[in-house]
């Protein structure tokens, strides 16, 4: 529908940011070990912001921008072209 409101939330980090979101996300678990690190970035999908960004764009979604974070949990909200 034209003009419809999309909020959406995803991990997402890159660069020194993500490895620092990671070791806190992994820390606050009580699981920062090598081998959790290793788990956790073989198993997660963790996009930079500017690739969520062109995803919801090309998706046909217009006026995308942030609207909050905490740790790696990023949020967005857009509208439908």
């Amino acid at each position: 529908m034209p003009g419809g409101r999309l909020f959406s939330v995803d991990l997402s980090a890159s660069g020194a940011e993500r490895a620092a979101a990671v070791d806190e996300w992994l820390g606050i678990t009580g699981t920062a070990t090598p081998e959790r690190q290793a788990q956790f970035d073989a198993l997660v999908s963790v996009l930079p912001p500017e690739e969520l960004e062109a995803l919801l764009t090309e998706a046909g979604f217009a006026a995308v921008r942030p609207v909050f974070q905490v740790l790696l949990m990023r949020g967005w909200s857009a509208r439908k072209a």
